[in-house]
């Protein structure tokens, strides 16, 4: 959900044209249809930047309270290891995104839309914490230590 709506935002916010080296890149048009295909957002509209991102808000504090329950319940494998490792809640949620990039092609490419490199298709500390809105939590989870 965190890159979804990262996603969107970064497409309201860049308003570009045609693009040479579109071939190159993941353009609007590939963007749109990645969202389309993954679960958590059905949208039709898009809005301005910071509005889309606040009223998005919701969906990502559902799949947030989605995520928390099923590590307190041990759910599922990622459950149980987030649970079994007794991580805190921003750590799993790190974690999760990690995970999700790694498991799919399609949210790989949306990374590397968000990046504006193609190249770059894992996610990165500056990009988690644009994703988490925060330079702190999530650059703990990956920095030593976390």
């Amino acid at each position: 959900m965190l890159l979804q709506r990262a996603a969107l935002v970064a497409r309201v916010d860049r308003n570009r044209g045609p693009d040479p080296l579109a071939g190159l890149k993941v353009d609007d048009d590939d963007v749109a249809a990645l969202l389309a295909e993954l679960p958590g957002l059905e949208s039709d509209g898009v809005a301005a930047g910071d509005r889309l991102h606040a009223a998005l808000e919701d969906h990502v504090a559902e799949a947030r309270a989605l995520l928390h329950e099923g590590v307190a319940a041990g759910a599922d494998r990622f459950a149980s290891l987030a649970h079994g490792a007794r991580l805190a809640a921003p750590d799993v949620e790190v974690l999760a995104v990690l995970c999700a990039v790694e498991a799919d092609p399609r949210r790989q490419r949306l990374v590397g839309y968000l990046h504006d490199d193609v190249t770059l298709r894992r996610v990165t500390p500056w990009l988690l914490a644009r994703l988490f809105a925060t330079r702190d939590a999530p650059l703990a989870a990956v920095g030593p230590g976390g």
